[in-house]
């Protein structure tokens, strides 16, 4: 890959070793190996990567339980918080459990469980012929996730144990209906021990970009846009201002235009109904649909029968972006609703509200 790039550069006016390292420098991080689609091989992805595809065999790996992280939270209930604090930050662990703020736990685990299902639900379903399932049994303090969840559905169901720690769905002997056909025979195995080096020394993961690197047009959208997701009813609206000036995404004459921007679309007058109390509200929440594909619109606002989804955009207009927010709708409609509308809010130099239709 490396070679591929000096080659290229070679004959693309970097004359010297100093100027090509230079422009190395600049690009490292945005290049990637790129395979053909068709290579004859096996192709090695994430379970996220793998969303959408379907695959004739599939081998899901590394089914471990993982050590649950812990995720902060601002609280601005005053009543229950030391001295005069208007807010804090609160770290969510299960010591919460028993004390004022037991809902923010629950409410964690709650998301925590989703996020794993709907994983674990993607993983499951892209293979067409056979998959294998390679996973162990931890018993490690405060390690839990995919590992447990397979091991219960095992328990429940010992009329498919086929040998120690070996469960069989199916027919294992399958065939193969390209060209050949080819029995397949099943031989279970255990693997005690893996050998190998340390990916981490031969890999190297790309990074997301932090807001510095944008450009300022580009970072002050995505700011924008990071403040809405906070916002559920615009009552919220100052703490959100206040959890982005926490965290030193913005100078001040930034924050001024920030707020001046979320404020705008916050009380719209076309908008403005959907930031009320009262509504269901739905802030990037991910919906499974069945091609096992997980959409997430911006927001979804029930309001009596019918359901609104707003997607904001920053930047030039797209014919892709009508047709993202169609997606949601119909995804939406596939969970049972049968109203549902769409809007896309572009946030420039000023708001602008485009509606769209099926």
């Amino acid at each position: 890959f490396f070679l591929d790039t000096l080659w290229f550069g070679s004959g693309h006016s970097l004359p010297d070793i100093p100027t090509f390292l230079d422009v190395w420098e600049e690009v490292k991080d945005k290049l990637s190996i790129v395979l053909p689609q068709e290579a004859d091989a096996v192709k090695i992805m994430t379970v996220h990567k793998s969303k959408g595809l379907q695959f004739r065999i599939v081998i899901f790996a590394f089914v471990k339980n993982e050590r649950a992280f812990s995720e902060y939270v601002w609280i601005t209930d005053s009543t229950h918080l030391p001295g005069n604090l208007p807010t804090a930050r609160l770290k969510i662990t299960s010591k919460l459990q028993g004390t004022v703020f037991e809902d923010h736990y629950m409410q964690y685990k709650k998301k925590l469980m989703l996020d794993r299902v709907n994983a674990m639900y993607v993983a499951t379903t892209r293979a067409q012929d056979a998959m294998y399932i390679l996973g162990d049994r931890s018993h490690t303090k405060n390690m839990e996730g995919w590992s447990n969840m397979l091991h219960a559905y095992c328990d429940k169901n010992p009329e498919n144990k086929r040998g120690e720690h070996v469960f069989i769905w199916g027919n294992a002997d399958f065939k193969f209906e390209d060209g050949d056909q080819k029995t397949t025979e099943f031989i279970p195995f255990e693997m005690h021990h893996i050998p190998g080096a340390g990916w981490r020394d031969k890999v190297e993961i790309k990074k997301h970009r932090s807001t510095e690197a944008l450009s300022d047009a580009l970072r002050m959208g995505t700011l924008v846009h990071e403040t809405l997701s906070m916002i559920t009813h615009e009552e919220d609206l100052e703490t959100a201002l206040q959890h982005l000036n926490a965290l030193g995404g913005a100078n001040a004459e930034e924050m001024g235009w920030i707020r001046d921007k979320v404020n705008e679309v916050v009380k719209h007058p076309e908008l403005n109904k959907f930031f009320r109390s009262g509504n269901k509200i739905f802030r990037e929440r991910g919906i499974l649909i069945e091609d096992g594909k997980i959409s997430r619109p911006d927001r979804v606002t029930i309001i009596a029968d019918e359901v609104t989804v707003l997607e904001y955009k920053t930047g030039q207009k797209s014919e892709s972006h009508g047709k993202q927010i169609r997606q949601y709708m119909a995804a939406l409609k596939q969970l049972g609703f049968q109203r549902v509308a769409g809007k896309i809010v572009y946030i420039d130099a000023s708001v602008e509200i485009e509606q769209i239709f099926e």
